[in-house]
This record gives structure tokens, sequence and C-alpha cells, in this order.
């Protein structure tokens, strides 16, 4: 297993996850901005963890979590555009980006999954 680092589907879940960030840390919301932040930054955290274990398996799972955290932060990001929080350019943006990872995700995931 490669570096966390040097897997391009963690740059690119990092980079999102920064960008988030920036847009909303003036955001009054605290609540609202801790839920987007977590979900954005819970991706590239699973993939850093992920290569810390040996197992198959246990990759695997990181994996799925990272999918799993990835529809949240598509739910967060469509949320945050309805009540005014994010623009709808950068929901636009951000929404294109996070199914970019989900596949590359699910793709990771496959051949974790078929390697022996």
């Amino acid at each position: 297993m490669q570096k966390f680092n040097q897997l391009e589907v963690f740059k690119r879940a990092y980079i999102l996850s920064k960008e988030i960030y920036l847009e909303t840390k003036e955001s009054k919301n605290l609540r609202l901005k801790s839920q987007l932040f977590g979900a954005a930054t819970s991706i590239p955290a699973n993939l850093a963890e992920m290569t810390g274990f040996n197992s198959k398996k246990q990759q695997a799972h990181k994996v799925q979590i990272a999918i799993a955290e990835a529809k949240e932060l598509n739910f967060w990001i469509m949320f945050c555009k309805d009540v005014g929080e994010i623009d709808q350019k950068s929901s636009d943006v951000y929404i294109e980006e996070i199914e970019e990872i989900k596949k590359m995700l699910f793709g990771l995931f496959l051949s974790i999954k078929k390697d022996p």
C-alpha cells in the first residue's frame, strides 16, 4: 500500500475539504459548519487510516466509511445551499467533485477487494 498522501483520491478529497473550510469559516452557524467540515475531513482522514492496516478487510472497511462520508457530505452541501450558507455555483462545483471522489473511492474499494 502506498503512502496515503500519494493517493490521487486522497489529494482531491483533501483539497475539497480545505476549499469547503475556507468558504464556510466565517459562517456563524457553528453546528452546521461542524457537520459540514466533519464530513468533508472524514474522507481523507479515513484514507490516511486505511494505509495503517495490513488487512485487506480493514482497508476495505475504511474505504467504505470514506464513501459513506462522501454521501453525507453531499447531503450537507445540498442543505447548506438551500439555507443560503453556500451559493449555487459553489454547491454545483462541490457536488461534481464529490461525485468524482466517490467514483475513485469505489474503484479503490474494488481493487482492494480483488487483490488477494
